[in-house]
């Protein structure tokens, strides 16, 4: 958590709690009138070391972004004030896809040494599944961005083609976002711009449009 913070430059406030996950999650930060409750399933998959930090990075960059007032500026109110209501009502498909491309794409950076699949939660052939089915996953993205908008389907396993696991969304977000900070001409890491990125309202990342 400290090295987390010391990356965003400021304290993070909310609850983090080490559950039993029994294999019904991995991670989950929960937001409600400017507070998170963070749930870090320490039992699944296999939790190790490398696993947790990956999560808790994960989990620590949604909590960072939910609480930059600029993100919500649109509600027209203090970020306290937004309900947990009114947050799932403004949390479009730009705004999921920009929150988890961020936090998939943060953890990685914090913690390059450990194996991107872990970053992804994925066993290892589930990650080279995305690696080597990429421009399906792409264009299974976009196929919903234009029609039904419902990227939270991409959870379920098979939702880019058959085989594919599950959230490959995460994986093409913080592929996209990548794309989208390293063309950009700042003389800024890409750390560095990753963190500046979590204060974007989500119309900001042009590859979601």
């Amino acid at each position: 958590v400290e090295k987390v913070e010391t990356i965003f430059g400021t304290s993070l406030h909310g609850d983090l709690y080490l559950l039993p996950s029994l294999g019904d999650f991995d991670g989950f930060a929960r937001y409600d009138s400017g507070h998170h409750s963070v749930l870090l399933g320490v039992d699944f998959p296999d939790a190790d070391l490398d696993y947790l930090k990956a999560l808790t990075a994960h989990e620590l960059s949604h909590v960072y972004r939910d609480q930059q007032p600029e993100v919500w500026a649109h509600l027209g109110k203090p970020i306290a004030k937004v309900s947990r209501a009114e947050y799932l009502d403004a949390a479009t498909a730009e705004e999921h896809l920009a929150s988890e491309g961020l936090a998939t794409l943060f953890s990685q950076l914090v913690y390059p040494e450990i194996s991107p699949h872990i970053h992804h939660y994925y066993e290892r052939e589930e990650w080279q599944w995305c690696e080597d089915h990429h421009e399906h996953i792409h264009s299974a993205l976009w196929e919903s961005l234009r029609r039904d908008r419902r990227v939270w389907s991409f959870y379920s396993e098979g939702r880019a083609g058959p085989g594919s696991p599950s959230r490959t969304h995460y994986y093409w977000a913080a592929k996209q976002i990548e794309e989208q900070l390293t063309s950009e001409s700042v003389p800024l890491s890409l750390l560095e711009k990753l963190v500046k990125a979590h204060t974007w309202q989500a119309t900001r990342f042009e590859k979601f449009k």
